[in-house]
């Protein structure tokens, strides 16, 4: 009986073990793959109909999807108050900050907040 116990307690054991590692592993990984990005410079090229930006000869990648045939953009737009504007507002040779993630070499802006 104390052999049954004993390997019973043994799988647990390893049982355990391989998920605790098995947890780290993929945290691990997953935190791997997207890493902040954050840049303040001018806007060399907007194209809002291609979800682009160009800034300081980076690709930014902007969020959007469509709601009723309509563009609703996911990337929040600030202005120099920190209030929300209309992306078609910006121009481009304007300081903006972006603030995004860089996930296998594509940087998506999550904020471009307008600069003064």
């Amino acid at each position: 009986m104390d052999n049954i116990y004993k390997t019973s307690t043994a799988r647990k054991i390893a049982t355990m073990g391989i998920l605790i590692f098995i947890c780290i592993f993929t945290t691990t990984a997953i935190a791997a793959e997207a890493s902040l990005f954050e840049i303040r410079a001018k806007i060399m090229l907007l194209q809002l109909d291609e979800d682009l930006a160009i800034i300081a000869e980076k690709e930014i990648h902007l969020k959007a999807h469509f709601e009723h045939g309509k563009k609703v953009w996911d990337t929040l737009f600030l202005d120099t108050q920190g209030n929300v504007m209309d992306p078609t507002d910006l121009q481009e040779r304007d300081r903006v900050y972006v603030l995004g993630a860089v996930t296998n070499d594509t940087i998506v802006a999550d904020e471009v907040r307008l600069l003064q």
